[in-house]
């Protein structure tokens, strides 16, 4: 059997294995991965397509982990505005160069990844999943960490959705 999700991480553990410092290349490594396994157990939830949501995790910020660790550490990507195009461009690249998609698979992955940085909006359910997994992977990565004020309803929303108590001391950014 193909297994593309095993493909993928091949592939993502190769671009991130070439980040010399070593905890940058460990919360690289945490982020996509832990995204993607959110992705997983909240597409399951929702009784849409897991695999292709992992697939979606796993790519959701290539670019700008890749560009922040080659090129320009000192500009915050999360809030540029062209966050999710820059990192859609690169996963459809990624996905085309493995072939592991077909082109409705690889179109609906990328419209989930340009779209996860835009929390105040509502797209696809597709799309949410995505966002509420960057979300959730944040948030439970480091549980002290302010929650953004642009991530509180999503946050609310999943933790609801789940039936999970949210533990942490810090609220929101001061």
């Amino acid at each position: 059997m193909d297994n593309r999700i095993f493909k993928l991480q091949c592939h993502v553990d190769e671009l991130l294995s070439v980040i010399e410092d070593k905890e940058e290349r460990c919360c690289a490594y945490a982020h996509l991965y832990g995204t993607s396994l959110s992705c997983a157990m909240i597409a399951s939830k929702r009784n849409l397509d897991v695999e292709l949501a992992t697939i979606a995790g796993l790519l959701h910020d290539i670019h700008d982990i890749y560009e922040y660790t080659f090129y320009d550490k000192l500009e915050s990507l999360s809030y540029r505005s062209d966050h999710g195009i820059r990192n859609s461009k690169l996963a459809r690249e990624i996905l085309t160069q493995l072939a592991l998609t077909t082109e409705t698979e690889t179109n609906m992955i990328c419209d989930a990844i340009r779209n996860h940085g835009y929390k105040d909006n509502i797209h696809a359910p597709f799309d949410e999943v995505i966002k509420d997994a960057d979300v959730f992977h944040k948030q439970i990565n480091n549980i002290n960490v302010p929650i953004h004020p642009l991530h509180e309803r999503c946050l609310s929303d999943l933790l609801n959705e789940f039936g999970l108590v949210w533990h942490s001391q810090v609220d929101t950014w001061d």
